[in-house]
């Protein structure tokens, strides 16, 4: 059929003027985007434009996985579109200097993955109709996704140079290890603050401030207006109902109109709360939410226009919090403490060496350690693991430098180390080097986008994230 069209001289005439007409719509929209200074992309990297297309791929994709974890995406939209956004923003960066480097893939490198990939296979083999139905399920044409498997091909190379570059010294290793299993026999110092109390006044306050904290009841906040129907000018009264809508929608003041009232405004926990309102107004406003903000609904009498305003959460009674309130205020209390008296106590470890006038200076505990790795002691008095290197480098008869701990300071005395058991050692390698591996080139690769960055121009079309 198409052939026959193609012959067709009268066919080619139309075709012509039906695509001059699409395509010059088209070039005079970009070509007024420009003038006016706006993108008809997503960014802009050094140039190079992200698509509006490749960002909802992306959105998608996030927002699958995080309703897979069984998350609400609607409070996190905004959230969804910054880390698309900027997931979009860094491949385009990396892709660009793998162009540079003249690591783009080739049509063949970009073939064999997609003939590989299992959900295009039947029975083992690549299917060109299974391939072309799984794209048009998700919306994606076959020359978007093959731009896409290009890219993620093309930065794939470059991460393998970036990798081959890497490497872990003997030190690194042996440093990881021996914080985990070198054995130490000593003593712990543990210094706590003094007693903390909390008023009933300070528990009050905290409630007023911060009643939102303490959800109970969940309800949604929302707005109706009414325009009642005028049997003798109904136009007037379909406008006005346009206009209130109209003015919703763009986060506007409603005007004052003849007709027009607020028929509720307030908590909505269930469609019975509008019981005074139609059935069929009820049931919409049921539905309203972040997704679906806006409602219109028009009975015989009059019309009915409502907007979502967000999530409300009924605070729970101060006395059903109280206990919580008085934890959370003595975990603030406490940290400030924490970090006044660390102050002190690394001041005063300066001058003084001895642990038994320390414990003395500061009324704290001393507690024996016996043949305990380093781990063991760390997980016992809860120290942040970027502390347990003060620990780790503490020689023996001597004592370790203050370390911060959830409930106070630790200070170690170490009497006797013993260096870690070959085969445990040998062991705990095998399973630790790639996992330090990957936290090094993650490093190394945030540094390098980092860099990138500064040197980049990049131009974001702030409507996207609005």
């Amino acid at each position: 059929m198409f052939t026959k069209m193609a012959e067709s001289k009268w066919m080619k005439f139309v075709l012509f003027i039906t695509v001059f007409a699409f395509v010059g719509t088209a070039v005079v929209a970009l070509f007024v985007y420009k003038l006016t200074g706006q993108m008809t992309g997503v960014a802009e990297v050094n140039g190079k434009e992200i698509t509006m297309q490749e960002f909802n791929y992306n959105v998608n994709l996030l927002l699958r996985s995080y309703e897979e974890q069984g998350m609400d995406t609607a409070a996190i939209r905004k959230m969804v579109y910054s880390q698309a956004l900027d997931n979009l923003i860094n491949q385009e960066l990396l892709y660009q200097e793998a162009q540079k480097e003249g690591l783009e893939a080739t049509e063949e490198e970009i073939k064999k993955a997609i003939l590989e990939i299992p959900a295009f296979q039947e029975n083992g083999k690549f299917s060109k109709d299974r391939y072309f139905a799984v794209l048009s399920s998700i919306g994606i044409s076959p020359e978007f996704f093959e731009k896409l498997m290009k890219k993620d091909i093309t930065v794939k190379h470059l991460m393998t140079i970036l990798k081959s570059n890497l490497y872990l010294t003997k030190d690194e290793i042996n440093t990881f290890i021996g914080k985990q299993l070198t054995k130490i026999t000593g003593e712990a110092l543990v210094i706590t603050p003094s007693n903390i109390n909390i008023s009933e006044k300070e528990i009050k306050e905290y409630y007023e401030k911060n009643k939102e904290e303490f959800a109970g009841k969940e309800g949604k906040k929302i707005v109706i207006y009414q325009v009642k129907i005028n049997k003798e000018n109904p136009s007037e009264s379909e406008k006005t109902a346009k206009e209130t809508f109209l003015a919703l929608k763009k986060n506007q003041k409603v005007p004052e109109k003849a007709g027009l009232s607020k028929a509720f405004e307030g908590v909505m926990y269930k469609k019975e709360d509008l019981k005074n309102l139609p059935k069929e107004v009820q049931e919409e406003a049921k539905k309203l939410s972040g997704e679906k903000n806006l409602i219109f609904v028009k009975t015989k009498e009059a019309y009915y226009l409502g907007k979502y305003l967000g999530k409300y959460a009924q605070p729970l009674p101060l006395e059903s919090v109280k206990d919580q309130i008085m934890k959370l205020l003595k975990q603030e209390k406490q940290k400030k403490q924490i970090e006044e008296l660390y102050k002190k106590v690394k001041e005063a470890v300066k001058n003084e060496k001895d642990i038994n006038k320390l414990a003395k200076e500061f009324k704290g505990k001393l507690e024996k350690i016996k043949n305990k790795t380093i781990q063991e002691v760390a997980v016992k008095y809860g120290v942040d693991p970027r502390d347990v290197k003060y620990i780790y480098l503490t020689k023996e008869n001597a004592i370790s430098e203050p370390v911060k701990f959830r409930n106070g300071i630790l200070i170690v005395k170490v009497e006797k180390k013993t260096a870690p058991d070959p085969k445990k050692y040998k062991e705990m390698e095998k399973s630790v080097v790639p996992l330090m591996e990957g936290q090094k080139f993650t490093s190394k690769l945030n540094m390098y986008i980092d860099k990138l960055r500064k040197e980049s121009d990049i131009r974001i079309n702030k409507r996207v994230l609005q």
